[in-house]
């Protein structure tokens, strides 16, 4: 299972991501594939079994089958440099707000708190949201 993880930035020939032998069901949930390239399957190659709520960059060589509901496929979620072993996720990316947030997973990698918005984000990085309160004249 792949669960509140980010795979991106890696290369190989086949899945640059994830690659999946036929003999295999890999689950994914709150994951973040992205950035990744390969001669076959930039981001994933073979069949993934999606318990929802996951941001796939690349999808042409991955079948998806199982809970599709709330993916985001096809899109940039526009990652940081790599810092601590982590690729951040940046203001405004399709990420933030947009997971489920498990119980089992209350914190992030960093272990930050889960969630610091409206919603948990999608990968192993949840965004700090700063909010700058004025004073009431």
């Amino acid at each position: 299972m792949v669960a509140y993880s980010t795979i991106a930035v890696n290369t190989a020939e086949m899945g640059g991501g994830l690659q999946i032998e036929a003999s295999f069901d890999v689950i994914a949930t709150n994951a973040l594939i992205a950035g990744n390239t390969a001669t076959a399957g930039a981001d994933v190659w073979g069949i993934l079994v999606s318990f929802d709520y996951n941001l796939i960059q690349n999808i042409s060589a991955v079948t998806i089958t199982g809970i599709t509901t709330h993916k985001l496929y096809g899109q940039d979620p526009q990652l940081g440099i790599l810092t601590n072993g982590m690729r951040p996720l940046l203001p405004g990316s399709p990420a933030i707000d947009a997971g489920f947030c498990q119980p089992s997973a209350p914190v992030d990698q960093r272990g930050v708190i889960r969630p610091q918005g409206r919603g948990c984000d999608i990968g192993a990085y949840e965004a700090i949201v700063w909010r700058i309160y004025l004073p009431l004249a």
